[in-house]
């Protein structure tokens, strides 16, 4: 069996890798492709490359105010992680000021596509632009996933750790409101959130799946999204639930994308209107907020995530002793006939259903 820093494993992760040059006039062109790219997947890749000053202009922005650092970004499309590093050339290579580096893979692990991008970056710099240079470099960490001295085979052995996110963070950031950013994710919500730095709205964006630790779900975030690109919101549509994030402020007000937003530069959060019911507080979401807010556990990530995933675990075993208890079948008029508080057996009944509990 092929472990997960195998050569079998990159072969299956790792699809494409594509090259955006910026000239001298400013002009910003694709030019050059291994193995190819759908014309879908070039139309995605150039909305989300900053130095297409039309097409996102968002980025563009981070990318100038980087103080002359390469920017990194990762997003999603379909079923494909987009990893690109944006950097300057240095006036070293003639008639090309920028370039923007992409790779396309079906694997989650920010981290590890950052490193390579470093590396194939620098490889491409030093020689040139050639993309013989760049291709023979690729390949290599296509088959063994080492290069040198510089990417080592124990370096990124498990793509696992890319699912941690830092809820300790996000509750020193949002206090009693991460109850309400829990109970989205929880129920499978459309969460949206803002932030004015991309590199805080990456890491926010991955956060929050370990809310739900128990469902080790990653494959409904899409880091970055542009919201006036309807190939973009149509692949949100088709996700049914997700965790974008945006560049955009003013996405507040088009709550048509959202069941929640998040705006992480003021620290609150709104919830579209046609769900409030859905964000009523019961005694679980008490429970829960006493273990977000814990003195003595919030400078531990590791206990945040363990602990919430206890409690999370609880109550679901809870709902599913009832289901037992009732034959195997689990209705809303079975959670009704607990005599609950009307929120929290509405709460209950949403929670079952996301779970695949309801029959």
């Amino acid at each position: 069996m092929s472990q997960p820093g195998g050569s079998s494993f990159l072969i299956s992760q790792m699809k494409s890798i594509c090259l955006i040059e910026k000239d001298t006039l400013g002009e910003s062109l694709i030019t050059w492709t291994f193995p190819s790219l759908t014309e879908q997947q070039k139309n995605v890749l150039l909305d989300r490359c900053p130095l297409i000053n039309s097409s996102s202009s968002v980025l563009l922005k981070q990318y100038q105010q980087n103080g002359g650092n390469p920017l990194f970004i990762y997003s999603k499309y379909e079923d494909i992680y987009f990893y690109s590093l944006t950097l300057t050339t240095g006036n070293t290579i003639e008639k090309v000021t920028d370039i923007h580096l992409t790779i396309l893979a079906t694997e989650y692990y920010p981290a590890k596509y950052e490193r390579y991008l470093q590396v194939l970056s620098k490889v491409l710099l030093d020689n040139q632009l050639s993309p013989v240079s760049l291709l023979e470099v690729f390949l290599r960490l296509f088959s063994k996933g080492v290069y040198k001295d510089q990417i080592t085979a124990d370096q990124f052995q498990d793509s696992r750790e890319a699912k941690v996110g830092n809820l300790s963070l996000l509750f020193k950031l949002f206090g009693e409101e991460s109850v309400k950013i829990w109970t989205a994710v929880l129920l499978k919500k459309r969460i949206v959130i803002y932030h004015e730095s991309l590199k805080e709205l990456l890491e926010l964006v991955s956060t929050l799946p370990s809310l739900a630790w128990h469902r080790q779900q990653i494959d409904n975030i899409r880091p970055f999204v542009n919201f006036d690109k309807e190939i973009e919101t149509n692949d949100l549509n088709n996700q049914g639930f997700y965790i974008a994030g945006t560049l955009e402020r003013n996405m507040k007000s088009n709550s048509k994308y959202f069941d929640l937003f998040i705006d992480a530069t003021t620290k609150r959060v709104t919830i579209n209107e046609n769900v409030l019911e859905d964000f009523k507080i019961t005694k679980l979401h008490r429970d829960m907020l006493k273990i977000m807010l814990d003195e003595s556990l919030i400078d531990s990530n590791a206990q945040l995530i363990k602990q919430c995933h206890i409690k999370t675990k609880e109550f679901l075993g809870k709902i599913d002793t009832i289901k037992q208890q009732n034959e195997g079948k689990l209705t809303l008029e079975t959670i009704k006939s607990l005599q609950l508080n009307p929120d929290l057996e509405r709460f209950l009944y949403n929670i079952a259903i996301v779970e695949n509990m309801i029959n």
